[in-house]
């Protein structure tokens, strides 16, 4: 049997809540500032809470469901999807009743694999009255790979109200006795093991549908470490349940060089003269530039879009240093404002260095993605067009603009063809306002793949030193291409 495929979403105001009856409040899932530094580009909806949901919806319109006890349960969680993205479902029931497959989709990618396994006989056994307790909030836990922490047990609990909110028909059907333990597994992963630097992958769960009520806790041991992928392997138990989850270790956020370090890189007045507009300057090779061009003594602003933490935090760098560095929030995609009036008198740029970018999300489908396209052309096109014309019509005519190309225009990877067209359309660009402002100067090197927030990965990728990389640039700049 397949029922009609349904399409849903989850909000932002239902993840909070799912942050509230889980107690996993990984900050991938709730601080868009953390997030943006993360491999996603920004906060996800838990891979459990989407399980949840996706079951809940697809079971509850079918009467026949409740005559089924289910034995066992077994999830992916292949790609990531945002809050209120749309969420496309598919299930299919197998012929004799004895299995369900549940898929879900978002903007083209699959996001969960569910399969359930039923037999005949009754549900879980009562007694595991856990509707009225919650789950206490905490820190996730920060840990490397290996983890410290390879062992241990978790309290479960299932505020009803809010699981009446979020999953109805699963509480009805099902109660606290199942929904604890699978609430626990996110918990698990996301604050404990591996904690705060995770990616919950799948989990695979038997369920003993007559089993007696035991203590009212989850208890977990690591099974298996797989350092190529920094992958942990968790064995779980709770009264009537057992399995196992698997979990990643993601990358860190890159810490770039600190400003002693890069000191010591650069002559002393190597950039003197130089007033630098830096966009996008408060992580990344934005960063790294930041900073090599204050040490040789140019007087630097950075902008931020989001997270005026991270440019007040490089600002203070440089400033406690020795060296001139200012702070400007400024979204490039909103247009350019009127330059001269955010600096003053005299204190227009002479240059401009523009690492502006979105989230350089591959794409993972074979085709054209013309949205995605769409996004990149919107920054690294539109956005530094709008904001030369700020700056050359206006305070300097005179500035020299530098555009960090990619060397994927030139050397074709899987999943960037967007990405790399529309870095392509920025050096024709470059070329184009080269001849209607004559008295600038367009500099647009092809730039290597660096070690930036951009490009960590769980499995490791060569990455050129951004330090390295930026410095040789800005010695001897490229010329324009």
């Amino acid at each position: 049997m397949t029922p009609a495929p349904l399409r849903f979403a989850i909000s932002s105001a239902a993840s909070a809540d799912f942050v509230r009856l889980s107690g996993d409040a990984n900050p991938l899932h709730v601080d868009p500032l953390y997030a943006r530094r993360l491999q996603f580009g920004g906060t996800v909806v838990h891979g459990i809470h989407t399980l949840l949901t996706a079951w809940d919806l697809a079971f509850a319109r079918l009467p026949e469901a409740e005559a089924r006890a289910l034995v066992r349960i077994a999830a992916s969680f292949p790609n990531p999807v945002g809050q209120d993205q749309p969420i496309d479902c598919g299930l299919n029931l197998a012929a004799d009743g004895a299995s369900a497959t549940l898929v879900a989709d978002s903007g083209g990618r699959r996001v969960l694999s569910l399969r359930l396994d039923f037999a005949a006989g009754p549900a879980l056994a009562e007694g595991l009255d856990l509707a009225g307790h919650g789950v206490p909030l905490e820190a996730a836990l920060d840990q490397g790979f290996p983890p410290s922490d390879q062992s241990g047990s978790l309290d479960l609990g299932c505020d009803g109200e809010i699981a009446a909110r979020l999953f109805p028909w699963l509480l009805g059907h099902y109660g606290p006795r199942l929904l604890a333990p699978i609430l626990a597994s996110t918990r698990l992963v996301g604050m404990k093991c591996p904690g705060l630097h995770s990616v919950f992958s799948g989990l695979s769960l038997d369920i003993a549908p007559g089993a007696e009520a035991g203590p009212q806790r989850l208890e977990w041991s690591v099974e298996r470490l797989e350092e190529r992928f920094r992958m942990v392997k968790i064995r779980v138990f709770a009264p009537g349940v057992q399995g196992r989850l698997d979990a990643f270790f993601r990358p860190k956020p890159v810490a770039q060089a600190d400003y002693a370090t890069v000191l010591g890189r650069v002559t002393p007045g190597q950039f003197a003269g130089q007033h630098a507009l830096v966009i996008g300057g408060t992580r990344g090779a934005g960063e790294v530039t930041a900073k090599l061009l204050a040490a040789g003594g140019a007087q630097v602003v950075v902008s931020y879009h989001q997270g005026s933490g991270d440019a007040e935090r490089v600002a203070a760098e440089i400033r406690s240093g020795g060296g001139h560095c200012a702070v400007l929030g400024l979204d490039v995609a909103a247009g350019a404002p009127a330059v001269a009036d955010l600096f003053g008198p005299g204190l227009a740029p002479t240059h401009c260095y523009y690492f502006a970018s979105p989230h350089i999300a591959p794409n993972k489908s074979r085709g054209w993605d013309a949205g995605l396209f769409a996004g990149f052309c919107r920054i690294y096109v539109d956005a530094f067009a709008d904001l030369v014309r700020a700056l050359a019509d206006g305070p300097n005519p005179a500035c020299t603009f530098f555009y960090p190309s990619s060397i994927y225009v030139e050397q074709p990877e899987k999943g960037f063809a967007e990405y790399a067209a529309a870095k392509g359309a920025g050096e024709a660009l470059c070329v184009q306002l080269a001849a209607r402002y004559p008295q600038a100067r367009f500099l647009a090197p092809r730039l290597p793949r660096m070690a930036t927030d951009q490009t960590a990965s769980i499995v490791p990728i060569k990455s050129e030193s951004a330090l390295d990389t930026m410095l040789a640039h800005l010695i001897e700049p490229s010329l324009p291409h």
